[in-house]
Parts: C-alpha cells; structure tokens; sequence
C-alpha cells in the first residue's frame, strides 16, 4: 500500500517572478537538479497552473512564511530553504551562481537562528554538501533522517 502524500503547506504568499526551486529542487528523469525545467520562463511557469504534482508540493520557507524579511526572497538572497518535515532540520539550497551566499549576510543569520535554537542545517551547493549542527547533536541521526527524507519525497 502507497502511503498517502503530505499535505502540501499553504502558500501565503506568492513567488513573485523567484524561479530558483525551478532549477534547484528536483531531480526527475525529465529534470536532472541544476539545469532549469523546460516550463521555467525565468520569470516564472509558463504550465504553473497545470505543473505536476511535485512542484504542487513544494513550498519554500520564504514562500510559506511571510514572516520572513523580503530580502530572504530566494532569488535575491541566493538560497532557499526547505524544511525536512517531522524532523529538526532545515535544508539550504544554494544558487550554484553565488556559492557563498550561505556564509554571509542574511543568509547565514537565519542559518546561525535555526542552529542557535536546535535545528540542524543541511546546506546543499551543487554537489557538496556542508552541515550545521546544534551543539551536543550528533551527525549520524541527522545525515539518515535526510536520507528517509530524500527516499521518501522521491525530489532529490
């Protein structure tokens, strides 16, 4: 028996021209992560009111919480994050354009937050990845927590 999908999260506010899950987010068959989808614009999805399921599902932090400052709009700031649901961490996908984003700014504020207050962070740029952790966590749970996360969303 298929267990049933999430719930997607609720989307109070709207993208507004960002397309950087639309390069960064998924991995399909048709859509290998870090090349654009063939729907992205730049400026946003040409099929966004058909697009499949997967890019239904996916909601950014930024985009979730309107509670987060404009300039973490991921295309301005160069990141999204991603939250692995039930579980204390935060994913961090990086614009493979600006590496370092990560480590400066805004950016690593919110990272330095989540960490200062017990979620680890995973921080994605291209193909290597970095790891915050809370002190006293330890990384095996959090690295197997991800990986459940990552067979279980079937996007990465």
């Amino acid at each position: 028996m298929q267990p049933k999908p999430p719930t997607p999260p609720s989307r109070p506010r709207p993208c507004s021209g960002c397309t950087l899950c639309c390069t960064l987010a998924f991995d399909a068959p048709d859509k290998p992560a870090g090349k654009p989808c063939e729907h992205c614009t730049g400026k946003g999805c040409k099929i966004y009111d058909k697009r499949p399921t997967v890019c239904r599902r996916f909601v950014c932090l930024w985009s979730a919480s309107s509670a987060l400052h404009g300039s973490l709009r991921p295309d301005l700031c160069g990141a999204f994050f991603e939250p692995v649901r039930g579980k204390p961490i935060m994913m961090v996908n990086v614009d493979p354009a600006r590496p370092r984003s990560w480590e400066e700014g805004i950016v690593k504020s919110l990272i330095d937050r989540f960490v200062a207050q017990g979620t680890a962070v995973a921080i994605v740029v291209g193909k290597q990845n970095h790891f915050r952790l809370p002190a006293g966590a330890a990384f095996v749970p959090v690295w197997r927590d991800l990986l459940e996360y990552a067979r279980a969303s079937g996007v990465r």
